[in-house]
């Protein structure tokens, strides 16, 4: 017993929503000496888990111990995704680029597949601490007695890529990266936004992408020895999730917002995906 009550004592609690804004102003901070050039920038970044129990994995990595199995279902499930979503006439949901380059539109394909829920090597992340929270302390019946996660990561704006790395970013086959990025993709409003609903989607959640190797990705970020440094996890008690959840909503920040415009073919289509390759 007294070893788990010195464990508790190293577990940090966020129990208010003032708490958590005076958590992120001291982040902040963190930037004056990187914005000032005193110091290399590093950028920070937000997640929410809504159970403690949860690992920092890709929703596509958390079904695989091998990679050469993963890799292979990969491939497999995103010419799926792409042959049903015309198939099925949605080709036009999802936000290419003409002309592209290189592997541009891969990278375009796999962030839309993400928002639209169907599993990926690439894990969330927010500009936004709020959206972060939201998904934190989600009302979901199964998780409600979960005591919740928020994250916080520092990045290096070395391996933060976005379009002015196009010959590093756009170059670079995302299925065979060797590396890790966060991905930072910029954020365009056309006329057919409306209907693009993965990019609505990305835009209100601020949505950004860590995306790692193979073998990387099936282990754990906290468990990452060059990974480590950079992340905080914080604790959000069960029991503060209902209060926090009305303040933010309050805020303007709630489910129907932040999932916009659901489509039930390509809700239908993802699930059907998630069945055939066994990702449930």
């Amino acid at each position: 017993m007294a070893g788990e009550d010195n464990n508790m004592k190293h577990i940090k609690y966020l129990n208010t929503l003032d708490e958590v804004r005076a958590l992120v102003s001291k982040v902040q901070e963190k930037r004056i000496p990187g914005i000032l050039g005193l110091e290399s920038l590093k950028h920070f970044f937000y997640r929410g888990q809504i159970s403690d129990s949860f690992e920092l994995k890709s929703s596509l990595s958390r079904f695989f111990i091998d990679s050469k199995r993963l890799a292979k279902v990969e491939e497999e499930l995103m010419i799926a995704f792409k042959a049903e979503m015309i198939a099925k006439g949605k080709f036009g949901k999802v936000m290419l680029h003409d002309p592209s380059m290189d592997f541009q539109n891969e990278w375009a394909w796999l962030g839309q597949a993400q928002h639209y829920r169907l599993p990926t090597r690439m894990l969330d992340w927010t500009l936004s601490w709020e959206v972060a929270l939201f998904f934190a302390v989600e009302n979901n019946p199964t998780y409600n007695d979960h005591d919740s996660q928020f994250w916080v990561f520092s990045v290096p704006e070395a391996i933060v890529m976005h379009d002015t790395k196009p010959e590093l970013y756009y170059r670079t086959d995302p299925y065979r990266i060797d590396q890790t990025w966060l991905i930072n993709p910029s954020f365009f409003w056309t006329d057919n936004n409306k209907n693009e609903t993965a990019e609505t989607r990305r835009a209100r959640m601020h949505g950004k992408f860590l995306i790692q190797s193979l073998e990387n990705t099936l282990k754990p970020l906290e468990d990452q020895a060059d990974i480590i440094p950079n992340i905080e996890k914080y604790c959000i008690p069960k029991g503060a999730k209902g209060q926090i959840r009305l303040e933010l909503a309050a805020d303007g920040i709630y489910g129907e917002f932040l999932y916009c415009n659901e489509d039930d073919v390509i809700n239908d289509l993802i699930y059907n995906l998630r069945n055939k390759f066994n990702l449930t």
